[in-house]
């Protein structure tokens, strides 16, 4: 799916701008044309889009091969699709070229020009140390200064672990927030907390021998242990997020 209003522009891996390679208003064989953006629930982007280099009576060739001979449109090079570019809503989705192909339609030669979504280039290549599960929790309540103390396996528990609000890291700037929307099952609910889903928790049995259903009647705080072992901050992600039955969205503020 791809927005009426958009534009798809190259970047240098720092961040600099090279050039503009296609918008939802030009003619459509001139310049980049066929976007298709995917967003999954886990939190994973793709984008795939069309670049002409010789469509019958167009010769895009020189300005295809310029790009691609001073390795501009090279691997790892950064895409971004910025949707209703200088409006208030503007908003803009980071990309990594993973592949470039040349294709032949007939006497038609284009490149199709494949991209993955930047968070899982930056995020996948740090974070192989971590380890995450049940030893984590009973190892911090040993050093806990009261013995009787507990500590809840909730999201921002983990989460924290994963981008610590105070940190020396070269990660430091990333920071998570949780935001439910309970508008609709739980009234009261905090959105910054993820709850037990309402529902059947338990049965009773009644009198003549029939069972009756036991509701959960009070929010509960979802307390989970994963298992993960020496993964990536953002695969760790998305194992969070699918014991938690949560979903991903990654989002990059761009400085004016």
């Amino acid at each position: 799916m791809i927005y009426n209003n958009y534009e798809i522009s190259l970047w240098t891996h720092k961040d600099n701008f090279v050039a503009v390679l296609g918008t939802s208003d030009t003619y459509y064989i001139a310049e980049a044309h066929s976007p298709i953006y995917n967003y999954k629930v886990d939190g994973e982007e793709t984008l795939k889009f069309i670049i002409p280099i010789k469509y019958a009576k167009l010769d895009n060739s020189e300005w295809y091969f310029s790009l691609t001979n001073n390795s501009l449109l090279a691997n790892e090079k950064r895409i971004k699709l910025i949707f209703d570019k200088g409006t208030t809503i503007q908003r803009i989705r980071e990309f990594i070229i993973t592949n470039l192909t040349q294709e032949r339609d007939g006497e038609n030669l284009f490149c199709s020009v494949e991209c993955s979504g930047l968070a899982f280039y930056e995020l996948g290549k740090i974070g192989y140390s971590l380890t995450f599960n049940e030893n984590t929790v009973i190892a911090e309540e040993e050093d806990l200064p009261n013995p009787n103390d507990t500590i809840s396996p909730t999201l921002g528990y983990w989460m924290e672990k994963v981008f610590p609000t105070s940190s020396n890291e070269d990660t430091a700037e990333w920071q998570y927030k949780i935001a439910m929307d309970y508008t609709e099952i739980l009234s009261g609910a905090d959105p910054s907390l993820v709850y037990e889903e309402p529902g059947i928790i338990s049965w009773s049995d009644a009198a003549q021998g029939r069972f009756t259903p036991i509701y959960r009647t009070i929010l509960t705080e979802k307390a989970r242990f994963p298992n993960i072992e020496k993964s990536n901050k953002y695969n760790i992600c998305q194992d969070l997020a699918e014991l938690y039955g949560v979903y991903v969205r990654i989002e990059y503020n761009h400085l004016s």
